[in-house]
């Protein structure tokens, strides 16, 4: 190849390089997905039929570690599904704060999960339970849903300790992911994008191509991605979501990832929860597709755990706090062999991931006869 070539080949890819990176600060200037955003962002939405999205449901929350919450009364559609927000701020029916004597009360904390993202609230698990429950019973149950999308551990115990508490509620169940360990949606500051020291494309790039990259390359080139949280990759590749770029992290919300936060706010719970007599379950996160499909072949629980390192360390950390804890593997495997499904992506939403009506059927189904059988009801 001649050097003229070499040299016309080597300006188009610098010319390219460049477009790429005006789009992708283009994009960030435009990226509502910050606190800046969230603070100044101020759309009246009317009427049930708008398309929304995550920031037209909250609003900034006046704690730090609740961060944000719900708007009280928006209704629109939210990921192809209805959604309506209750005068309290929860996606939830209209309760009372005041409980009756013959009333059990669940509350349910959590994120976009629980929170029935991508579905209708009818079908979400906290509503499955909540009819099992009632069927042929001379006792009226009331579950009542405050999980928010995008909520991590220490937002979600805090929003027990703020609100969900003042429902006097007799069980609590707590939903944990492993986003858990992550700061939540928009606790980040807007990307600086007229700095110049620093290539907002080449990072770009960089994430996107992260999961085709052999493990011991990922350390290396993983070093920053274009939007959401602060994260870090260890010396064996494994990807965290949260703590290596806390520079862009408001000093208020730095106690909100990782480890220690979870284990604080699970200690958190268990003090609250002792001291009001409150059974706690735990239920654990779904996990990806093969461990689950493996475990629906094989029914080997021990191999399933060493390919889910977070459920095993919240099943730890709920003995050692004296939660119940509930796997979703059991149910979704055997909904899976009975309505003979191969794949667990066919108990997701198509194109969003999160899991949908037949997963939280199965989910609900699980709980109820969890609780029925440890006399938690």
């Amino acid at each position: 190849m001649k050097f003229r070539e070499i040299a016309l080949l080597l300006g188009v890819i610098v010319f390219l390089f460049v477009i790429g990176e005006v789009i992708t600060r283009g994009v960030l200037y435009f990226d509502k997905e910050n606190l800046e955003s969230l603070n100044s962002y101020n759309n009246n939405i009317e009427g049930s039929n708008n398309e929304l999205s995550l920031i037209d449901l909250i609003r900034l929350s006046r704690n730090n570690r609740i961060v944000y919450e719900l708007k009280p009364n928006v209704s629109g559609v939210y990921i192809n599904a209805d959604v309506k927000i209750n005068s309290k701020g929860l996606r939830d029916y209209e309760y009372s704060v005041a409980k009756l004597d013959n009333d059990f009360r669940i509350v349910g904390i959590g994120d976009s999960i629980m929170f029935g993202q991508g579905i209708n609230i009818e079908d979400t698990f906290l509503k499955v339970l909540e009819r099992k429950l009632n069927e042929d019973s001379s006792v009226k149950y009331e579950v009542i849903n405050f999980a928010v999308p995008g909520y991590n551990a220490a937002m979600e115990v805090e929003t027990l300790k703020q609100r969900a508490l003042k429902y006097n509620p007799d069980l609590i169940i707590l939903s944990s992911v492993s986003n858990d360990l992550a700061l939540p949606n928009f606790v980040k500051s807007k990307s600086e994008i007229s700095r110049m020291d620093k290539s907002y494309f080449y990072d770009f790039i960089v994430y996107r191509f992260r999961l085709v990259l052999k493990d011991e390359l990922r350390p290396k080139l993983v070093t920053a991605r274009l939007v959401g949280a602060p994260y870090k990759v260890d010396k064996d590749g494994n990807f965290y979501e949260y703590e290596s770029e806390l520079t862009r992290v408001p000093f208020e919300y730095r106690g909100l990832v990782g480890w220690d936060a979870v284990n604080k706010s699970f200690k958190e719970l268990h003090d609250y929860a002792s001291q009001n007599s409150i059974k706690v379950v735990v239920l654990l996160d779904y996990n990806d597709d093969e461990p689950m499909e493996e475990y629906s072949r094989t029914k080997n629980y021990t191999a399933y755990l060493e390919n889910s390192g977070y459920n095993h360390e919240i099943e730890k950390l709920s003995e050692m706090y004296g939660f119940y804890w509930v796997d979703p593997v059991f149910s979704v495997s055997d909904y899976m062999n009975e309505n003979n499904i191969t794949s667990f992506s066919d108990l997701t939403i198509s194109g969003e991931g999160h899991p949908n009506e037949m997963y939280h059927r199965a989910i609900g189904d699980q709980l109820f006869y969890f609780l029925s059988e440890n006399n938690l009801i």
